[in-house]
């Protein structure tokens, strides 16, 4: 992963928070940079727009595959 695309993506979203599939792009580079918590919120700040956002759908479910299993307290 390079970190220099990550970072150049997150400051787009960071400039353009409405921007859906920018917001999506980064949820997919983050499952793929091992960070499927933050892939997770972003995934879901775009459905909560656009629920049937099928590529938001697609990375959520990645993310959610990918990230460690909550255990109950």
């Amino acid at each position: 992963m390079d970190d220099r695309l990550l970072a150049s993506v997150e400051a787009a979203v960071a400039a353009l928070p409405e921007n859906l599939s920018l917001r999506v792009r980064l949820a997919d580079l983050l499952v793929h940079a091992g960070r499927p918590g933050e892939a997770v919120q972003h995934a879901a700040a775009a459905l909560a727009v656009d629920p049937g956002y099928a590529d938001a759908r697609a990375v959520m479910g990645r993310a959610l595959a990918a990230a460690p299993t909550m255990s109950a307290a």
